[in-house]
């Protein structure tokens, strides 16, 4: 868990390279009383999930540098070593082919669509998750 994190709250995890779509999520849900960890690629993005408690949900942009989302994907997918937990692509690309029940939202997002569907997924009483799979389904072949 984050230093900062209080530890009776979820855990978002947003992962954009955007500073400003990184700043204003984290402003959003810390607001909405949720604890935010934010990355800025899926390296970093692994590095965190590494040195911290797995996050209850993770926003996942797909283009980005040095890792994209689809490589931090696969990568937790063939983690032995990182418990799996809910990612939702959010995109400005149309992801829909190309994921397998991978709940995904396009950009621009409306910030009360954005806030529900995380309370979906971190709602104590909530069985999105295991609905979801817990994790990123494999994208299809293109």
């Amino acid at each position: 868990m984050c230093s900062r994190c209080a530890p009776d709250r979820p855990v978002i995890l947003i992962v954009d390279d955007d500073a400003s779509i990184r700043g204003t999520c984290r402003d959003l849900f810390e607001a909405e009383g949720f604890n935010v960890l934010t990355a800025e690629n899926g390296l970093e993005a692994l590095t965190l999930i590494h040195s911290h408690s797995p996050p209850s949900i993770a926003l996942l942009d797909i283009e980005m540098r040095v890792m994209n989302g689809l490589e931090f994907l696969k990568a937790l997918r063939e983690s032995k070593t990182t418990p799996s937990f809910p990612v939702v692509v959010v995109s400005g690309e149309n992801l829909e082919p190309f994921f397998d029940g991978t709940p995904s939202l396009p950009k621009p997002v409306d910030p009360d669509v954005l806030v529900r569907l995380v309370k979906s997924f971190c709602s104590p009483n909530s069985n999105r998750a295991a609905e979801a799979g817990r994790d990123a389904s494999p994208p299809k072949s293109a």
